[in-house]
Protein backbone atom coordinates (compact mmCIF):
# COMPACT_ATOMS: atom_id res chain seq x y z
CA UNK A 1 0.00 0.00 0.00
CA UNK A 2 1.24 3.48 -0.87
CA UNK A 3 1.84 5.84 2.03
CA UNK A 4 -0.09 8.77 0.56
CA UNK A 5 -2.88 9.37 -1.93
CA UNK A 6 -2.75 12.88 -3.40
CA UNK A 7 -6.25 13.50 -4.71
CA UNK A 8 -7.21 16.40 -6.97
CA UNK A 9 -10.84 17.20 -7.80
CA UNK A 10 -11.01 19.39 -10.89
CA UNK A 11 -13.57 21.09 -13.10
CA UNK A 12 -12.78 22.91 -16.36
CA UNK A 13 -9.41 24.22 -15.20
CA UNK A 14 -6.95 22.70 -17.64
CA UNK A 15 -4.27 25.39 -17.23
CA UNK A 16 -4.29 25.20 -13.44
CA UNK A 17 -4.09 21.40 -13.49
CA UNK A 18 -1.26 21.52 -16.04
CA UNK A 19 0.71 23.97 -13.89
CA UNK A 20 0.21 21.85 -10.78
CA UNK A 21 1.44 18.81 -12.70
CA UNK A 22 4.48 20.60 -14.07
CA UNK A 23 5.42 22.45 -10.88
CA UNK A 24 4.79 19.71 -8.32
CA UNK A 25 3.23 16.39 -9.30
CA UNK A 26 5.93 15.18 -11.70
CA UNK A 27 8.70 16.01 -9.22
CA UNK A 28 6.79 14.29 -6.42
CA UNK A 29 6.29 11.16 -8.55
CA UNK A 30 9.93 11.14 -9.65
CA UNK A 31 11.22 11.23 -6.07
CA UNK A 32 8.48 9.51 -4.08
CA UNK A 33 6.83 7.37 -6.77
CA UNK A 34 7.05 4.19 -4.68
CA UNK A 35 5.30 5.84 -1.74
CA UNK A 36 2.61 8.03 -3.29
CA UNK A 37 -0.21 7.84 -5.79
CA UNK A 38 -1.80 10.80 -7.56
CA UNK A 39 -5.51 10.62 -8.37
CA UNK A 40 -7.44 13.12 -10.49
CA UNK A 41 -11.25 13.10 -10.37
CA UNK A 42 -12.51 15.15 -13.31
CA UNK A 43 -15.90 16.86 -13.53
CA UNK A 44 -14.86 18.78 -16.65
CA UNK A 45 -16.75 19.12 -19.90
CA UNK A 46 -15.95 16.38 -22.42
CA UNK A 47 -13.55 18.43 -24.55
CA UNK A 48 -11.52 19.71 -21.59
CA UNK A 49 -11.54 16.30 -19.91
CA UNK A 50 -10.08 14.75 -23.07
CA UNK A 51 -7.27 17.31 -23.07
CA UNK A 52 -6.61 16.63 -19.38
CA UNK A 53 -6.41 12.89 -19.90
CA UNK A 54 -4.07 13.22 -22.88
CA UNK A 55 -1.73 15.72 -21.22
CA UNK A 56 -1.40 14.22 -17.73
CA UNK A 57 1.62 12.12 -16.80
CA UNK A 58 0.92 8.40 -17.34
CA UNK A 59 1.64 7.66 -13.67
CA UNK A 60 -1.37 9.73 -12.58
CA UNK A 61 -4.59 7.78 -12.04
CA UNK A 62 -7.18 9.69 -14.02
CA UNK A 63 -10.94 9.25 -13.58
CA UNK A 64 -13.49 11.08 -15.74
CA UNK A 65 -16.88 11.27 -14.08
CA UNK A 66 -19.64 10.26 -16.49
CA UNK A 67 -21.72 13.20 -15.31
CA UNK A 68 -20.81 16.36 -13.43
CA UNK A 69 -21.02 15.19 -9.82
CA UNK A 70 -20.80 18.72 -8.45
CA UNK A 71 -18.25 19.82 -5.88
CA UNK A 72 -19.48 17.54 -3.11
CA UNK A 73 -19.75 14.55 -5.42
CA UNK A 74 -16.21 15.10 -6.65
CA UNK A 75 -14.90 15.12 -3.08
CA UNK A 76 -16.75 11.86 -2.39
CA UNK A 77 -15.26 10.38 -5.57
CA UNK A 78 -11.74 11.36 -4.47
CA UNK A 79 -12.20 9.57 -1.16
CA UNK A 80 -13.66 6.54 -2.95
CA UNK A 81 -10.73 6.33 -5.39
CA UNK A 82 -7.92 6.84 -2.86
CA UNK A 83 -6.01 3.66 -2.04
CA UNK A 84 -3.13 5.03 0.06
CA UNK A 85 -2.64 4.80 3.80
CA UNK A 86 -3.22 8.55 4.12
CA UNK A 87 -5.44 10.85 2.06
CA UNK A 88 -4.53 14.39 1.03
CA UNK A 89 -7.01 16.35 -1.09
CA UNK A 90 -5.63 19.46 -2.77
CA UNK A 91 -7.12 22.01 -5.15
CA UNK A 92 -5.95 22.09 -8.77
CA UNK A 93 -4.60 25.63 -8.31
CA UNK A 94 -2.76 25.07 -5.01
CA UNK A 95 0.92 25.98 -4.83
CA UNK A 96 2.58 23.13 -2.96
CA UNK A 97 5.66 24.13 -0.95
CA UNK A 98 8.34 21.52 -1.53
CA UNK A 99 10.05 21.76 1.88
CA UNK A 100 6.73 21.16 3.58
CA UNK A 101 6.01 18.18 1.34
CA UNK A 102 9.42 16.68 2.12
CA UNK A 103 8.65 17.06 5.84
CA UNK A 104 5.31 15.30 5.34
CA UNK A 105 6.82 12.40 3.39
CA UNK A 106 9.75 12.05 5.81
CA UNK A 107 7.29 11.76 8.69
CA UNK A 108 5.05 9.26 6.87
CA UNK A 109 7.95 7.03 5.81
CA UNK A 110 9.67 7.12 9.21
CA UNK A 111 6.56 6.31 11.23
CA UNK A 112 5.82 2.61 11.48
CA UNK A 113 3.47 2.19 14.40
CA UNK A 114 1.21 4.47 16.37
CA UNK A 115 0.51 6.73 13.41
CA UNK A 116 -1.70 9.78 14.01
CA UNK A 117 -5.25 9.79 12.68
CA UNK A 118 -4.79 13.18 11.08
CA UNK A 119 -1.90 15.52 10.26
CA UNK A 120 -2.40 19.28 10.38
CA UNK A 121 -0.22 21.23 7.94
CA UNK A 122 0.54 24.96 8.25
CA UNK A 123 -0.86 27.07 5.42
CA UNK A 124 0.65 30.25 3.97
CA UNK A 125 -1.90 32.74 2.68
CA UNK A 126 -2.61 36.45 2.45
CA UNK A 127 -5.26 38.65 3.99
CA UNK A 128 -7.61 40.77 1.90
CA UNK A 129 -5.13 43.62 2.48
CA UNK A 130 -2.21 41.62 1.03
CA UNK A 131 -0.46 40.77 4.30
CA UNK A 132 1.27 37.37 4.26
CA UNK A 133 0.28 35.10 7.16
CA UNK A 134 0.88 31.50 8.24
CA UNK A 135 -2.04 29.69 9.85
CA UNK A 136 -3.04 26.19 11.00
CA UNK A 137 0.03 25.72 13.23
CA UNK A 138 -0.14 24.06 16.63
CA UNK A 139 0.39 27.49 18.22
CA UNK A 140 -2.61 28.84 16.29
CA UNK A 141 -4.76 26.07 17.76
CA UNK A 142 -3.09 26.41 21.19
CA UNK A 143 -2.23 22.71 21.08
CA UNK A 144 0.85 20.58 21.58
CA UNK A 145 2.58 19.21 18.49
CA UNK A 146 1.03 15.85 19.35
CA UNK A 147 -2.45 16.03 20.82
CA UNK A 148 -5.96 14.65 20.47
CA UNK A 149 -8.73 15.99 18.26
CA UNK A 150 -10.69 17.14 21.30
CA UNK A 151 -7.87 19.61 22.08
CA UNK A 152 -8.27 21.12 18.60
CA UNK A 153 -12.02 21.52 18.98
CA UNK A 154 -11.57 23.20 22.37
CA UNK A 155 -10.42 26.39 20.64
CA UNK A 156 -13.91 26.85 19.28
CA UNK A 157 -13.02 27.08 15.61
CA UNK A 158 -13.76 24.82 12.65
CA UNK A 159 -10.84 22.63 11.52
CA UNK A 160 -9.99 21.74 7.91
CA UNK A 161 -11.57 24.82 6.29
CA UNK A 162 -8.44 24.98 4.10
CA UNK A 163 -8.82 21.65 2.33
CA UNK A 164 -5.10 21.00 1.79
CA UNK A 165 -4.33 21.70 5.45
CA UNK A 166 -5.37 18.22 6.57
CA UNK A 167 -3.84 14.83 5.76
CA UNK A 168 -6.06 12.11 7.16
CA UNK A 169 -5.72 8.38 7.68
CA UNK A 170 -7.59 6.70 4.85
CA UNK A 171 -9.77 4.13 6.55
CA UNK A 172 -13.19 5.51 5.74
CA UNK A 173 -15.97 2.98 6.14
CA UNK A 174 -18.37 2.51 3.23
CA UNK A 175 -21.33 3.12 5.51
CA UNK A 176 -19.96 6.56 6.38
CA UNK A 177 -19.52 7.37 2.71
CA UNK A 178 -23.10 6.27 2.10
CA UNK A 179 -24.49 8.39 4.95
CA UNK A 180 -23.33 11.54 3.18
CA UNK A 181 -24.02 10.33 -0.36
CA UNK A 182 -26.76 12.92 -0.91
CA UNK A 183 -25.33 15.76 1.17
CA UNK A 184 -24.38 18.89 -0.75
CA UNK A 185 -22.02 21.04 1.30
CA UNK A 186 -19.35 23.58 0.31
CA UNK A 187 -17.10 22.00 2.96
CA UNK A 188 -18.04 18.36 2.52
CA UNK A 189 -14.43 17.34 3.18
CA UNK A 190 -14.75 18.74 6.73
CA UNK A 191 -17.83 16.60 7.28
CA UNK A 192 -16.13 13.52 5.87
CA UNK A 193 -12.95 14.04 7.90
CA UNK A 194 -14.86 14.63 11.12
CA UNK A 195 -16.92 11.48 10.50
CA UNK A 196 -13.65 9.56 10.51
CA UNK A 197 -12.43 11.12 13.79
CA UNK A 198 -13.42 11.07 17.44
CA UNK A 199 -12.48 13.22 20.41
CA UNK A 200 -9.61 10.85 21.26
CA UNK A 201 -8.22 10.67 17.71
CA UNK A 202 -4.50 11.42 17.51
CA UNK A 203 -3.36 14.65 15.84
CA UNK A 204 0.12 15.61 14.64
CA UNK A 205 1.11 19.16 13.64
CA UNK A 206 3.76 19.76 10.98
CA UNK A 207 6.29 22.60 11.30
CA UNK A 208 6.69 23.82 7.70
CA UNK A 209 3.97 25.27 5.49
CA UNK A 210 2.72 22.69 3.03
CA UNK A 211 0.64 24.93 0.78
CA UNK A 212 0.63 28.56 -0.26
CA UNK A 213 -2.93 29.45 -1.09
CA UNK A 214 -3.45 31.52 -4.19
CA UNK A 215 -4.99 34.85 -3.22
CA UNK A 216 -7.73 35.98 -5.55
CA UNK A 217 -9.90 39.07 -5.66
CA UNK A 218 -12.71 36.86 -6.92
CA UNK A 219 -14.71 34.55 -4.64
CA UNK A 220 -16.31 31.93 -6.89
CA UNK A 221 -18.78 30.68 -4.29
CA UNK A 222 -21.90 32.13 -2.74
CA UNK A 223 -21.18 33.50 0.74
CA UNK A 224 -24.73 32.61 1.78
CA UNK A 225 -24.22 29.02 0.59
CA UNK A 226 -20.95 28.89 2.53
CA UNK A 227 -22.79 30.24 5.58
CA UNK A 228 -25.41 27.48 5.39
CA UNK A 229 -22.73 24.83 4.90
CA UNK A 230 -20.76 25.98 7.94
CA UNK A 231 -23.85 26.12 10.15
CA UNK A 232 -24.60 22.52 9.15
CA UNK A 233 -21.05 21.52 10.12
CA UNK A 234 -21.29 23.27 13.48
CA UNK A 235 -24.48 21.37 14.26
CA UNK A 236 -22.81 18.10 13.26
CA UNK A 237 -19.82 18.75 15.53
CA UNK A 238 -22.03 19.73 18.45
CA UNK A 239 -24.12 16.58 18.02
CA UNK A 240 -21.25 14.14 17.53
CA UNK A 241 -18.40 15.67 19.55
CA UNK A 242 -20.41 17.60 22.16
CA UNK A 243 -18.38 20.71 21.37
CA UNK A 244 -20.16 23.97 20.63
CA UNK A 245 -18.47 26.23 18.10
CA UNK A 246 -20.13 29.64 17.80
CA UNK A 247 -21.15 30.84 14.35
CA UNK A 248 -21.37 34.51 15.35
CA UNK A 249 -17.62 35.30 14.75
CA UNK A 250 -17.79 33.48 11.41
CA UNK A 251 -20.93 35.43 10.56
CA UNK A 252 -18.94 38.63 11.10
CA UNK A 253 -16.29 37.47 8.62
CA UNK A 254 -18.95 36.63 6.04
CA UNK A 255 -20.43 40.11 6.42
CA UNK A 256 -16.95 41.60 5.94
CA UNK A 257 -16.48 39.73 2.66
CA UNK A 258 -19.73 41.17 1.38
CA UNK A 259 -18.55 44.63 2.45
CA UNK A 260 -15.33 44.12 0.47
CA UNK A 261 -17.50 43.19 -2.50
CA UNK A 262 -19.72 46.24 -2.12
CA UNK A 263 -16.67 48.50 -1.83
CA UNK A 264 -15.03 47.04 -4.95
CA UNK A 265 -12.05 45.47 -3.18
CA UNK A 266 -13.12 41.95 -4.18
CA UNK A 267 -15.71 40.30 -6.38
CA UNK A 268 -18.01 37.82 -4.67
CA UNK A 269 -20.37 35.55 -6.57
CA UNK A 270 -23.98 36.67 -5.94
CA UNK A 271 -22.61 39.23 -3.48
CA UNK A 272 -25.39 41.79 -3.80
CA UNK A 273 -28.28 39.36 -3.42
CA UNK A 274 -26.55 37.32 -0.70
CA UNK A 275 -26.14 40.38 1.53
CA UNK A 276 -29.90 40.57 2.14
CA UNK A 277 -30.07 36.86 2.97
CA UNK A 278 -27.27 37.25 5.49
CA UNK A 279 -28.69 40.45 6.94
CA UNK A 280 -31.91 38.56 7.67
CA UNK A 281 -29.85 36.17 9.84
CA UNK A 282 -28.80 39.02 12.17
CA UNK A 283 -31.41 38.34 14.92
CA UNK A 284 -29.83 34.90 15.50
CA UNK A 285 -26.29 36.28 15.86
CA UNK A 286 -26.92 39.75 17.18
CA UNK A 287 -24.14 41.74 18.82
CA UNK A 288 -22.76 45.26 18.40
CA UNK A 289 -20.19 44.24 15.78
CA UNK A 290 -22.69 42.41 13.60
CA UNK A 291 -25.25 45.21 13.91
CA UNK A 292 -22.59 47.66 12.71
CA UNK A 293 -21.55 45.44 9.78
CA UNK A 294 -25.15 44.88 8.67
CA UNK A 295 -25.78 48.63 8.89
CA UNK A 296 -22.77 49.21 6.64
CA UNK A 297 -24.05 46.70 4.11
CA UNK A 298 -27.29 48.63 3.70
CA UNK A 299 -25.44 51.78 2.61
CA UNK A 300 -24.99 52.70 -1.08
CA UNK A 301 -21.88 51.24 -2.69
CA UNK A 302 -20.24 54.65 -3.12
CA UNK A 303 -20.59 55.37 0.61
CA UNK A 304 -18.97 52.05 1.52
CA UNK A 305 -16.16 52.67 -0.96
CA UNK A 306 -15.58 56.16 0.48
CA UNK A 307 -15.16 54.72 3.98
CA UNK A 308 -12.59 52.19 2.80
CA UNK A 309 -10.72 54.85 0.81
CA UNK A 310 -10.52 57.11 3.87
CA UNK A 311 -9.31 54.21 6.00
CA UNK A 312 -6.56 53.21 3.54
CA UNK A 313 -5.56 56.86 3.03
CA UNK A 314 -5.25 57.40 6.78
CA UNK A 315 -3.25 54.18 7.11
CA UNK A 316 -0.88 55.26 4.32
CA UNK A 317 -0.30 58.66 5.94
CA UNK A 318 0.32 56.97 9.27
CA UNK A 319 2.94 54.72 7.63
CA UNK A 320 4.37 57.79 5.83
CA UNK A 321 3.91 56.28 2.39
CA UNK A 322 2.83 59.66 1.09
CA UNK A 323 5.24 61.79 3.18
CA UNK A 324 2.94 63.24 5.78
CA UNK A 325 -0.54 64.54 6.33
CA UNK A 326 -0.08 67.39 3.83
CA UNK A 327 -0.25 64.79 1.05
CA UNK A 328 -3.43 63.19 2.42
CA UNK A 329 -5.40 64.20 -0.67
CA UNK A 330 -2.95 62.34 -2.89
CA UNK A 331 -3.50 59.12 -1.01
CA UNK A 332 -7.28 59.58 -1.23
CA UNK A 333 -7.03 60.05 -5.00
CA UNK A 334 -4.73 57.04 -5.28
CA UNK A 335 -7.05 54.66 -3.42
CA UNK A 336 -10.23 56.00 -5.01
CA UNK A 337 -8.77 55.15 -8.41
CA UNK A 338 -7.31 51.77 -7.40
CA UNK A 339 -10.53 50.51 -5.76
CA UNK A 340 -13.14 49.96 -8.45
CA UNK A 341 -16.54 48.29 -8.18
CA UNK A 342 -17.56 48.79 -11.79
CA UNK A 343 -16.52 45.25 -12.72
CA UNK A 344 -18.64 43.55 -10.08
CA UNK A 345 -21.58 45.92 -9.87
CA UNK A 346 -23.88 43.50 -11.64
CA UNK A 347 -23.30 40.65 -9.24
Amino acid sequence: MKKLSICIPTYNRKEELSQLTENFLIKALNIYGHDIEVVVSDNSDVSIAKQNEESLDHRIRYSKNQINLGYSGNIRQCIHLAAGQFLWIIADDDKILWDGFVELMTFLMASKNDMPDVIFAPITTRTIHGEKVVINRCTDWRCNKMCCFEDVLEKGELPFLFIAGGVIKNDFENKKLNIFSHVENDYLHVLMYCSRLGNASKVFFMDDSLVEYKTSETVRFSIYSISKSIRFLLQYIETNFHKRIRYSPIYSEHLKWLLYHRAGISKVYNGNSDRWKLIRCLPEYINIKNIFLCSMLILPRVAIKAMFVLFYAWKSVKEDKFHGFSKFHRSIAHYWKSISYTNNASK
